[in-house]
């Protein structure tokens, strides 16, 4: 039986604008608030449930989401360009595998990703392969 891999992590740039905000000495609030509202409002058209999008002081912003009885976390992080990451944070989320409702939706935020108009350059990766300099690939969500 032919298992799956699914890369949790997606690069890409953004023409929406930067809301980072900073004064004469340090950062006051991260960017990617805009980025963030966006995918958000994706995944409430593709079905899911949402929490509001909240703060998260270095690491940008978050929320989380539920599909199909799964509840799921999202992060977007703006370092260069934008870094996104979706959790299955179901208890026992991962232990037997990645659930097939969890491989949907991240097949289906990658093909959204992709024809978004503000969005460009979709790459996604492994944990490992973060800011590791490597290509990435086109799905999230491929056959082991």
């Amino acid at each position: 039986m032919g298992g799956v891999t699914v890369r949790r992590w997606a690069e890409f740039a953004s023409d929406l604008p930067e809301d980072q905000i900073e004064d004469e000495h340090d950062i006051v609030q991260y960017g990617g608030k805009s980025v963030a509202e966006a995918i958000h409002a994706v995944l409430e058209g593709l079905g899911c449930a949402m929490e509001p999008v909240t703060y998260a002081h270095e690491h940008g912003w978050e929320f989380c989401f539920s599909y199909e009885k799964r509840y799921l976390w999202c992060q977007v992080t703006l370092i260069e360009e934008y870094l996104v990451v979706v959790d299955d944070r179901t208890f026992f989320g991962k232990a037997l595998g990645y659930h097939p409702a969890y491989q949907e939706i991240m097949t289906k935020l990658a093909r959204a990703l992709a024809e978004h108009p503000r969005f460009s350059n979709v790459r996604w990766y492994f944990d490992h392969q973060v800011h590791s300099g490597e290509p990435g690939a086109k799905e999230p969500v491929t056959a082991a």
